[in-house]
């Protein structure tokens, strides 16, 4: 215990904290800080910790103070090693940000703590007395080592060991400052303080979720017996709203996992990644790349002209053209899951066809059928509050569909398509006639109709 004591007094009181000693001491922190911060191989660790949050600083910032002569002489010292070594470490950055310069508007954060120094490094100085003063002084910064700490351990948790590192840090400072500069029945109080705020933290602090409720990224639209697959050691997904594709996806921990839906023959894979975003649980989903060549069959019953076109409603999901001269066949290059809208626009009538990926990996899975328009979108007119009880609605083109006012006070409409494209629709209310346009669109798995 002795040779300890004489190890923590000298750090702590046995250092001639010359002013050369604090401005060399703040270019190495800021140099290290900022290696931490640059290489990749650092990110989302304790040691990138070492630039976004305090416990390192408190470090140095104590080493600073306890070996300085007066509490003026400790005020200044610490203020300029901040001074010096928060705006290095944003220079240093510099060259590797895509913003350059733009990177100091993240200083002033650090800025404001820089000028805080001064008063709480005056205060600190006090440290150096080791008594009762001394516990009071340390407090504020137990308590901050370990609701810090708390949050690391909380990080840990969910990403085992990530974090793990900040975390015994903290909790290993606290008691670095206890033994150093409290006799037993101090270190006792101030160990008990410290237990008593991390179990407070844990008990009010409610534990951040991973989870998500989101319409997945491809828009698929799904049957009532569709399947989900996630792997049980990472959590679990349940579908909210099939016809939307609506998911609610709970992790368990970080990290990376694959999430299959089976809906009768058709396969959707989808990557979903946990993770953590400046204190922040995030669930991100991504469908899996589909990269696919084939050529389909066009069903007996589609004979195109020799002057037809033929191309995807959705540009995003792929290419397709005619694979021989006679049109009876598409050649297809496919980029996404799921289903699609094909158009074949002839000189008499434009042919509609669902293009159906039922496994990603598998080119040979790509089935073309037939399909017909019939939407039943209920919706609301676009910058309209309200209608009055008389107010109708017709289309110009009367075999595109038919309008319904389903509720005029709260501005909703229904819309029953069977015809695929753009058409005029006019509102009539209050002796007044107002035009808008209404497009056919495919999406989730079927046709909907929407304002343009």
């Amino acid at each position: 215990m002795t040779k300890a004591k004489k190890i923590t007094d000298k750090i702590f009181g046995g250092i001639n904290m010359s002013w050369l000693k604090v401005v060399l001491f703040a270019v190495a922190s800021a140099v290290v800080t900022a290696v931490f911060l640059i290489v990749p191989m650092f990110e989302k660790t304790s040691f990138h910790e070492m630039g976004v949050s305090f416990e390192a600083w408190i470090l140095f910032a104590i080493i600073i103070m306890t070996n300085c002569k007066s509490a003026l002489d400790s005020a200044l010292k610490t203020f300029v090693f901040f001074l010096v070594s928060q705006p290095l470490i944003y220079l240093l950055q510099v060259p590797f940000y895509f913003g350059g310069f733009q990177i100091f508007m993240y200083y002033r954060y650090w800025f404001f703590w820089t000028l805080l120094t001064f008063p709480m490094a005056f205060v600190g100085w006090y440290l150096t007395k080791r008594n009762w003063l001394s516990l009071l002084v340390l407090m504020p910064m137990v308590l901050l080592l370990t609701l810090l700490g708390a949050g690391y351990v909380q990080q840990t948790m969910h990403q085992f060991p990530h974090y793990m590192l900040a975390a015994v840090f903290c909790f290993a400072q606290i008691l670095l400052y206890l033994f150093a500069f409290c006799n037993w029945k101090q270190c006792l109080a101030g160990v008990g303080i410290a237990a008593v705020a991390s179990a407070v933290f844990f008990i009010v602090t409610p534990q951040q979720s991973l989870s998500v409720s989101m319409p997945l990224p491809d828009d698929p639209g799904f049957s009532e017996s569709a399947v989900v697959s996630f792997d049980e050691s990472m959590g679990k997904a349940v579908i909210e709203d099939s016809e939307n594709g609506q998911i609610q996806i709970e992790m368990k921990k970080y990290g990376d996992t694959v999430m299959e839906i089976r809906d009768g023959e058709t396969l959707y894979r989808y990557n979903v990644k946990g993770f953590n975003d400046e204190g922040v649980n995030r669930v991100h989903v991504t469908a899996e790349p589909v990269e696919l060549n084939t050529v389909v069959q066009l069903p007996e019953a589609v004979t195109p002209s020799v002057k037809a076109s033929v191309a995807f409603e959705n540009k995003e999901f792929g290419e397709a053209a005619f694979a021989n001269a006679d049109h009876k066949a598409v050649k297809l290059h496919i980029r996404q899951q799921g289903t699609a809208l094909l158009v074949i626009k002839d000189e008499k009538e434009n042919c509609l066809l669902k293009v159906t990926v039922n496994d990603p990996k598998k080119p040979d899975s790509v089935t073309i059928d037939p399909i017909s328009v019939q939407t039943d979108t209920t919706t609301y007119f676009p910058n309209i509050s309200s209608l009055s009880d008389s107010a109708k609605a017709t289309f110009k083109d009367a075999s595109a569909g038919k309008v319904t006012v389903t509720d005029a006070k709260n501005n909703l409409i229904n819309l029953k398509l069977v015809k695929y494209g753009t058409f005029d629709l006019i509102l009539s209310d209050n002796g007044k006639d107002t035009e808008f346009k209404v497009k056919t669109v495919f999406r989730n798995n079927r046709f909907q109709a929407e304002f343009v």
